[in-house]
């Protein structure tokens, strides 16, 4: 079965507000067997350009896990919050 990936890029706007949504992340994603790989990091553009300051990158044993994780309450309960104080863009994508 092919893993599943979580990725988002994030550029924080209000960097104290959006600290509850980091905090909080976390357990949601353990709950739902997910492992950072990236959390945050300075892009350095090789090709291109335009990342945001922040890259997320979470594994998931499959995409269906990472889609459970994504719409569960606990995590659906947060991402007002990232909404609120950054700008995001998000994607699953199913690895090999």
């Amino acid at each position: 079965m092919p893993k599943g990936y979580f990725l988002s890029e994030v550029d924080v706007a209000n960097t104290e507000a959006y600290e509850a949504y980091r905090t909080r992340v976390l357990p949601t994603v353990e709950k739902f067997g997910g492992r950072f790989l990236v959390r945050g990091g300075q892009p350095q553009a090789i090709e291109g350009g335009g990342f945001a300051n922040r890259v997320i990158v979470i594994e998931f044993d499959s995409p269906e896990q990472v889609m459970a994780w994504y719409n569960c309450s606990e995590y659906q309960a947060i991402v007002p919050i990232r909404h609120a104080n950054a700008i995001t863009r998000a994607a699953c994508l199913i690895g090999a």
